[in-house]
């Protein structure tokens, strides 16, 4: 995997998506990263989506590669990788849903 042209390999990045997986599972519930789709009014989704903003968010390590001086571990990567691919598809998924607005306010 890359970030930023780094090479992140594949087993930490793995090992990180476990563990945030595991995360996000203990917050959201087992079935929370299940791809079935549940119909639900329009708060609800916003209120979802904006949970989901929020635990990712969270989770996302502060970094700034262009000011950083040496490289962090890769660990470190991998998850800010990963923090940010997910918070770029709920941004695509709200946005799509005409809701960005309302998600991102409540943040």
């Amino acid at each position: 995997m890359e970030k930023n042209g780094i090479k992140i390999e594949r087993e930490i990045y793995e090992r990180m998506m476990t563990r945030l997986r595991a995360k996000y599972e203990q917050e959201f519930g087992e079935d929370a990263l299940s791809e079935e789709m549940v119909p639900m009014s329009r708060g609800a989704f916003i209120q979802t989506y904006r949970q989901n903003m929020q635990f990712w968010k969270r989770h996302l390590p502060d970094m700034e590669l262009e000011k950083m001086t040496q490289l962090p571990p890769t660990t470190l990567l991998a998850t800010h990788a990963i923090c940010t691919n997910a918070i770029a598809a709920l941004q695509k998924r709200i946005d799509a849903a005409g809701v960005k607005a309302e998600v991102e306010a409540s943040i």
